[in-house]
């Protein structure tokens, strides 16, 4: 079984978005084909990644037997997110070019 990664970023919605079809055409013709594969869909411009902070920064720099409870916190999304692409064998990036 292949683990596919579908990240999304058009801040427009699916009918007004070229990136986000192609990019869910390529996932729908996949999973035709391999209806065992698995699918992860990131949505960045629905769930924005937040910045890097100087707290996140501290918390990443603090062995992990250290953290404390907001630390922990603090990089669960990083944690979340950096599992999803060790998982994933594609990567489907669904990215707008706004002129």
């Amino acid at each position: 079984m292949t683990t596919l990664l579908h990240i999304d970023a058009s801040a427009q919605t699916l009918s007004r978005s070229l990136s986000r079809q192609l990019s869910a055409q390529f996932i729908d013709e996949w999973t035709k084909r391999r209806t065992m594969d698995r699918v992860l869909r990131r949505d960045v411009a629905e769930a924005p990644v937040p910045p890097i902070t100087t707290p996140w920064i501290a918390a990443v720099f603090t062995p992990a037997d250290q953290r404390t409870p907001a630390m922990r916190e603090t990089l669960a999304l990083s944690d979340k997110l950096i599992d999803e692409l060790a998982v994933a064998d594609v990567i489907v990036m669904g990215v707008p070019m706004y002129n």
